[in-house]
């Protein structure tokens, strides 16, 4: 893993309430469009049983609760206290859901026991992807499926390629670089770790779909201290903090349409049996 996907995986694990709750208003509502799409590529039915590894606050797991309907049942771990929390205290509908504070290795699951799994941008920050991966495959039954997306990268990404280049240009470039941790991982790389932990039938599509952000660029500066970067966006003085801002304005500016972003970003989707 490298030290940026690292450094993020350390801010979700120690993020405060408050930073995990700028993460729910900002990046987990970038991150609707993909929810919808991995879980309806995985196809789970009801009464299934499925898993969401690395579920954040919730925003593929409430999917997968509808979609398996009152007589399935949801797992949903993470690594983050404050994530799991959030997901907790939201209205849910369809399966039980249980939250559980888990590593992606080892998982808190028995062996095949779910039907399908999603991990949506997850595997590129555990220290351990095989193992992560090969566990996956330890809990699904025979016949189960694993939907796994990862960023592309950041230079192919609006919204967040954004922000990385106005961090790079605006304030540090050491930052910058640290700030593309999510984006750290290829297609391939994962598609290969995957056919080392187990995975018979492994299956890459990159995929870009259009996302939109209410609130224009002061939403997504909002994201800063949910990310990697997010002690030293603390200590950055109210002067660092306007330079930045007004960086990210102009460079979203051709995003802006009466105050909503509105662009595309790009995964690689592995599908894995």
């Amino acid at each position: 893993m490298t030290e940026s996907a690292s450094q993020w995986g350390q801010a979700f694990r120690r993020g405060s309430m408050t930073a995990m709750d700028a993460y729910d208003r900002v990046v987990a509502h970038i991150f609707e469009p993909w929810a919808h799409d991995v879980v309806e590529r995985l196809s789970p039915k009801r009464g299934d049983a499925v898993l969401d590894v690395a579920c954040g606050p919730g925003t593929v797991t409430f999917l997968l609760a509808e979609a398996v309907r009152s007589s399935g049942h949801v797992i949903a771990t993470d690594i983050s206290p404050a994530m799991l929390a959030i997901g907790r205290a939201k209205q849910a509908s369809g399966a039980p859901i249980e939250w559980i504070e888990s590593p992606a290795a080892p998982l808190p699951v028995e062996t095949d026991s779910v039907e399908g799994i999603v991990c949506q941008q997850g595997l590129q920050f555990f220290p351990d992807k095989t193992a992560a991966l090969a566990e996956m495959r330890r809990v699904l039954v025979p016949g189960g499926r694993a939907l796994v997306s990862t960023w592309t990268a950041v230079e192919e990404q609006d919204l967040f390629g954004d922000v990385q280049a106005s961090v790079a240009s605006a304030w540090s470039t050491e930052l910058g670089e640290r700030y593309k941790g999510p984006f750290s991982m290829t297609g391939e790389e994962g598609a290969e770790r995957a056919k080392a932990a187990g995975f018979a039938n492994v299956q890459l599509e990159r995929v870009t779909l259009p996302v939109r952000l209410e609130g224009g660029a002061p939403m997504l500066f909002d994201s800063l201290p949910a990310s990697g970067i997010a002690a030293d966006f603390a200590a950055l003085d109210d002067e660092g903090r306007a330079r930045l801002l007004d960086e990210l304005t102009q460079r979203t500016r051709r995003l802006d349409h009466d105050g909503v972003l509105h662009g595309t970003m790009t995964s690689s989707v592995l599908t894995l049996s």
